[in-house]
C-alpha cells in the first residue's frame, strides 16, 4: 500500500509525496555544462547516488525530492566512482532522512522496477518494470530489460515491490541491428561507496510465506492445535500457507485468508472428505 507521507516537513515542500517516491531525486544542472536526471537518497545524511554524466565538472545543481515541482535545494558532488558511471552527491540541508535506500546484489532474471524523470515531464517518477537480464559487469554496467529514454540517468533500479536498490540507469545503446541496450550501474559494485546493505533481499513472496510459516509455528497452541485436533496435519497446514502467500497481497491478507482456509480444512477433514496425502488435501480445500 502506497502511504502518502508529507515531506514538506524536510524541505518545505507543499505537496504529499508516496513514501517510495521521496527517495527519488530530480536533478537539474547549471553552467558550462548542464544535466538533467534523477538520483536515489542512500544515508539519512542526505547522500544521493546518481550518474556522473548528470552532474557535469563545473556545474551547478539542485534537487527535488518526489517530484519534478517541489522546493528545490542545492546538490553538491563530493566524488565520482572510478571506472562507472555514479557520483555520490549530497543535499545541502541539515535535515536527516530516516527514509533511505539500502542495497541487494545482483541476481539475473529478479523483477526490477526502475523508477526516474525524464525531460518531458512534471510530477513524480516514472516507473517501468523489467527484469534484470545480465549479472556479468561489462563497461560498468549489466543489462535490464525496462525501458530507458533520455534524462532518465541516474534513477534508482529497485527490485520489484521493495524500496531494495540493486542499481542505477546507465542509460540505452543500440547493437548492431538497431536494437536496444538498457544499462544499468550495479550498486553492489561502487566499493568505493559505503551503501548500506538491505535486511532482505528476497522476493515478496518468499518473504510472506516464511513470515506465516513462522506466525504458524508461535500460534500452535491456538490455530495450528485447533486444526491438529481436528485431524488435519502441519504439513497440510504449512502447504495451505505456501499457497496462499503466493496469492494475498499483503500479511494480513494472507493471514485471514488462511484462518479461513483452516476452518475449512478442519470442515473437509471432519466430514471425511479429505484425499489423504497433503497435496491433493490442500487442492481439495
Amino acid at each position: 500500500m502506497r502511504h502518502a507521507i508529507a515531506i514538506g516537513c524536510l524541505l518545505g515542500l507543499a505537496a504529499p509525496v508516496a513514501a517510495e517516491d521521496q527517495l527519488v531525486v530530480h536533478i537539474l544542472c547549471t553552467g558550462p555544462q548542464t544535466g538533467q536526471g534523477s538520483g536515489v537518497i542512500v544515508s539519512g545524511e542526505g547522500h544521493v547516488l546518481t550518474a556522473a554524466h548528470v552532474m557535469p565538472d563545473g556545474a551547478t545543481c539542485t534537487a527535488s525530492l518526489g517530484t519534478t515541482e517541489g522546493e528545490r535545494v542545492g546538490l553538491i558532488r563530493e566524488r565520482v566512482v572510478e571506472g562507472f558511471d555514479a557520483a555520490l552527491a549530497r543535499l545541502d540541508t541539515e535535515q536527516n532522512f530516516p527514509l533511505y535506500a539500502t542495497v541487494c546484489p545482483l541476481e539475473k532474471e529478479r523483477d526490477i522496477v526502475t523508477a526516474a524523470y525524464h525531460s518531458r515531464m512534471t510530477g513524480p517518477p516514472a516507473r517501468k518494470q523489467g527484469i534484470i537480464s545480465t549479472v556479468n559487469i561489462e563497461a560498468g554496467s549489466v543489462q535490464i530489460t525496462s525501458p530507458v529514454i533520455p534524462a532518465e540517468s541516474g534513477g534508482p533500479v529497485f527490485l520489484k515491490g521493495t524500496t531494495a536498490l540493486v542499481g542505477i540507469v546507465k542509460g540505452a545503446d543500440f547493437d548492431a541491428l538497431g536494437l536496444p541496450i538498457r544499462r544499468m550501474v550495479p550498486a553492489t559494485a561502487l566499493s568505493e561507496i559505503a551503501l548500506t546493505p538491505a535486511v532482505d533481499c528476497r522476493p515478496k513472496e518468499a518473504a510472506v510465506s516464511a513470515e506465516i510459516i513462522g506466525l504458524i509455528e508461535a500460534l500452535k497452541d491456538d490455530l495450528a492445535k485447533a486444526a491438529g485436533d481436528a485431524g488435519v496435519t502441519e504439513k497440510a497446514i504449512i502447504f495451505l500457507a505456501q499457497r496462499i502467500a503466493g496469492e494475498a497481497d499483503t500479511l494480513d491478507q494472507a493471514l485471514s485468508e488462511l484462518e479461513n482456509a483452516v476452518d475449512i480444512a478442519i470442515d473437509v477433514q471432519r466430514r471425511g472428505a479429505a484425499p489423504s496425502a497433503a497435496g491433493p488435501f490442500v487442492e481439495e480445500v
